[in-house]
This record gives C-alpha cells, sequence and structure tokens, in this order.
C-alpha cells in the first residue's frame, strides 16, 4: 500500500508550459543560466530514456518541473502508434506539440533520438526568446 502523504508529494510538479506562461505573464523572460539548467536537465533525462526508447512527443508540457526534478511524461505516445500516422495523431491529438516534431517525423518516419534533440532545440529556443522558431522568436533578448 502506497502513503497517503506520498502521492501529493508526487503530485507537487509543474509543466514547463506552466512555467513559461508565468513568466511571460509576469513580463519575465528566463536568464541564459536558467535555460542551461534547464536544457542540462533535460539532457540527462533524455539520455536516460533513450535506453529504452526515443520519448517522441517531447514539448514544454511533457516537461514536469517538481522538487526533485525534472519528470518526462507523454512519451510512450510517440512510440505505440504507427510511424505513418503518428504525425497525423499529434495533429488531430497535441496540436501544441507540431512546432516540436522533427521534419522526418513529419514525413512519416520513425521517431529517433535525434527527432528528440529537435525538440530539445525548440524547447531551448522558445525558452531564450519567447516563442518557437516558427513563431518568430526575439532572441536579441537572450
Amino acid at each position: 500500500m502506497i502513503p497517503r502523504n506520498s502521492l501529493r508529494r508526487e503530485t507537487s510538479a509543474v509543466s514547463l508550459r506552466t512555467v513559461m506562461e508565468s513568466r511571460r505573464a509576469l513580463g519575465e523572460g528566463f536568464a541564459p543560466e536558467e535555460v542551461l539548467r534547464v536544457m542540462l536537465s533535460l539532457t540527462g533525462a533524455l539520455a536516460a530514456m533513450h535506453t529504452a526508447s526515443p520519448h517522441a512527443l517531447l514539448r514544454p508540457e511533457s516537461v514536469m518541473i517538481s522538487p526533485r526534478g525534472i519528470l518526462l511524461v507523454d512519451g510512450i505516445v510517440g512510440v505505440c502508434v504507427a510511424p505513418d500516422r503518428l504525425y497525423a495523431q499529434i495533429q488531430k491529438r497535441f496540436a501544441s506539440a507540431v512546432p516540436y516534431v522533427a521534419p522526418e517525423v513529419s514525413s512519416g518516419k520513425r521517431p529517433t533520438a535525434p527527432a528528440d534533440l529537435y525538440a530539445l532545440g525548440v524547447i531551448a529556443v522558445e525558452l531564450l526568446g519567447g516563442a518557437t522558431p516558427d513563431q518568430g522568436p526575439d532572441l536579441s533578448r537572450a
């Protein structure tokens, strides 16, 4: 049996998207040092995950930040759907993930670790410039 209080501790995480939106609402961005810390943590989490499978649906909503560190969620979706149908499913069910999808995945190829690195780069650009590359981030403030 799981102790009741342990569940509460595990659910104290918030998504990176929530943190980004909170900062944006306050008119604040992320310092390059903060972005570097997030990217290093994410890179470590992805490296551990890649020993089994690529994430294939990496985006700020699937990055949970907790007092214990960074957790990745939603990764199973990307590897459970046939590659030729994956992009259509992402567009239909996870529209906010489209800017983070690597070109090879959107063309029907199986997600791989390099596709996750593409998404990681998009997240870094968004953290530094306030928008994904397709929306024209302002990198002059980075």
